[in-house]
């Protein structure tokens, strides 16, 4: 199969044309070779359709700081309240500057510039902290915007933060809850889901389970508790 790619026009050059170019053929070859509708790209019908089209041409700058898992604070700040931000324990340019005797027993470890990097620590004292700076160093030395083609990684400064390690009422590790929400405009909104993101099950708003998941079209065996 061959496939004629076109740079968008809209492409921000400032940087260098050269690299632009490399980092927007990157998403065009995983929607031709990865997702496979290559042809309906360039007129997207199909809700994932419509993702690719955006890792292609939006690069809107705000979308950096809305991906940052550090500076996506400031955002909230601004609009709502700092309360909706888990407690920030540290900031970190490299695995080295780990203060250890700073955190917590119980923490958490992120990587700003990407998804899905943590380390849970539930007892530091048992923390193979050899372990985890190898595991820091590496995310730090990754462009997490190659893995899944979403460009807007690329600009993210690196960083690893801490952040408290959040329990609920019976002590446990508290469930994470994402909310996906498809609107027409502001106000008429087509379809709301809770992602268990642990299993990637899909409930309705009511909590209804969906006979989906994100990794499949199967009805997955969990139960979602009210946050």
């Amino acid at each position: 199969m061959s496939l004629k790619l076109t740079v968008p026009t809209s492409l921000n050059m400032s940087v260098s044309g050269l690299q632009d170019t490399l980092l927007a053929i990157r998403p065009m070859q995983t929607c031709a070779f990865v997702v496979g509708f290559p042809r309906r790209v360039a007129a997207p019908k199909t809700f994932n359709e419509k993702l690719q089209w955006l890792k292609i041409h939006d690069r809107n700058k705000q979308f950096v700081q809305l991906a940052d898992k550090y500076a996506v604070g400031d955002f909230v700040e601004a609009r709502i309240d700092r309360a909706f931000i888990n407690n920030l324990l540290g900031v970190y340019h490299a695995a080295t500057d780990i203060d250890w005797e700073s955190v917590p027993d119980s923490f958490v470890h992120k990587a700003t510039h990407g998804s899905g990097i943590i380390i849970l620590v539930e007892c530091k004292a048992t923390l193979n902290r050899r372990m985890v700076n190898v595991q820091l160093k590496r995310w730090l030395a990754t462009d997490y915007s190659r893995k899944g083609q979403e460009l807007v990684y690329h600009d993210i400064p690196r960083k690893i933060i801490a952040e408290s390690l959040l329990h609920d009422a019976a002590g446990q590790i508290q469930q994470d809850y994402k909310v996906l929400v498809l609107a027409e405009s502001r106000n008429t909104f087509r379809l709301t889901w809770i992602d268990l993101a642990s299993t990637g099950a899909l409930f309705s708003i009511l909590l209804e389970k969906a006979n989906l998941s994100r990794f499949g079209t199967k009805r997955l065996k969990v139960s979602c508790q009210r946050p």
